[in-house]
């Protein structure tokens, strides 16, 4: 399914869930905004214009606004010595289709997996925790290495 809509002076194709960036709306983020200039509407085998589309509002959210990139004019006119250099930046809103006529879009939310509990696992099955003994132990051996190497060294 899918619509041709007219908005800021220009045609979009748009379907169910489609983003798309339009010349400036006046609507805050997140609020909703219906698109009544409908050209068409296209469900399967079935096409709407004309007369019968006016009754089958686009429903759109606005996700953000922001400005397209800088483009720059250039006049010369040659052996005259006239230059102009002007820059432009367009403002634009950009909307999700989230309803056309009278079918919604329900977007997927990702549904988070439940939480495993974990089982206590006994002492004896956990990694060997080194004890006081162990450390000590281990103190002494690098201590004599220590030594060994500093009477070979003199």
């Amino acid at each position: 399914m899918y619509a041709v809509i007219e908005t800021g002076g220009k045609q979009y194709k748009v379907g169910l869930g489609d983003r798309l960036k339009v010349e400036k709306l006046a609507v805050e983020e997140g609020k909703s905004v219906e698109i009544n200039r409908v050209l068409m509407i296209a469900e399967g085998d079935q096409i709407t214009f004309g007369k019968n589309v006016p009754d089958k509002p686009v429903k759109a959210r606005v996700i953000g606004h922001g400005r397209g990139k800088k483009i720059k004019i250039f006049k010369k006119k040659r052996r005259k010595g006239y230059r102009r250099t002007q820059g432009h930046r367009q403002d634009f809103t950009e909307i999700e289709i989230v309803g056309i006529g009278n079918h919604e879009f329900v977007a997927y939310e990702a549904v988070p997996e439940p939480v495993q509990k974990t089982e206590k696992v006994e002492a004896s099955e956990q990694d060997p925790v080194e004890t006081q003994e162990t450390k000590d132990h281990s103190e002494k051996e690098s201590s004599t290495k220590k030594e060994e190497n500093g009477a070979k060294a003199e």
